[in-house]
């Protein structure tokens, strides 16, 4: 693999995995009470929030993900 796709593949493995930690981390309800007592007037937007910035994360990385010229591992056209 060169050395280029090797950096790239390794950028999208740490991207998803950030995704799901920072995803898992929020998801908790430790943050959704520190929101409620540090910020209670964006605290009802909490998940609205947390939805539209993980659809953006995911969509980056799919985005990331598809620029990355991987080669085929199986085509079942061939």
């Amino acid at each position: 693999m060169p050395r280029g796709l090797f950096l790239q593949c390794l950028a999208l493995a740490a991207g998803w995995l950030a995704f799901f930690a920072w995803h898992s981390v929020l998801a908790a309800d430790g943050p959704k009470a520190w929101a409620a007592r540090h910020l209670p007037r964006l605290a009802p937007a909490w998940r609205l929030a947390y939805n539209v910035a993980s659809t953006a994360w995911v969509a980056v990385l799919v985005a990331l993900e598809h620029r990355v010229e991987t080669p085929v591992a199986w085509d079942p056209l061939s």
